[in-house]
């Protein structure tokens, strides 16, 4: 987060990608004192985000139908990278836009690309 506020990339998200993470984000074993306080500052930072329009769908992971939609909102966005650390993503060969995990690395985070 700090780093894209900070301007050292883009983030582009869509307004289905913001749900779902809500509605993971509301399950009972995230409960938290205060987590409604702190779930809705933290929707509203991101939708500071781009928001990238729904594209067509159409299969792509061959082997979770669930995450088309991730690589096609990246593709559609001429994205660099999409960020996940579904395994169903990053075990793609040769996916487009590739995919990074959410470790911080310095390949991650310093890639000019």
């Amino acid at each position: 987060m700090l780093a894209w506020e900070a301007g050292a990339f883009e983030l582009i998200v869509s307004k289905r990608l913001l749900d779902e993470l809500q509605d993971v984000l509301l399950r009972p074993k995230f409960e938290r004192p205060g987590r409604q306080a702190t779930l809705d500052a933290f929707l509203r930072r991101l939708s500071a985000a781009t928001i990238s329009a729904d594209p067509p769908s159409r299969r792509i992971v061959p082997d979770d139908e669930k995450n088309d939609y991730i690589m096609l909102v990246g593709e559609a966005a001429d994205a660099h990278h999409v960020v996940s650390g579904d395994p169903h993503l990053t075990t793609m060969r040769d996916p487009r836009p590739p995919v990074l995990t959410p470790e911080p690395s310095t390949s991650c985070w310093l890639s000019e690309d």
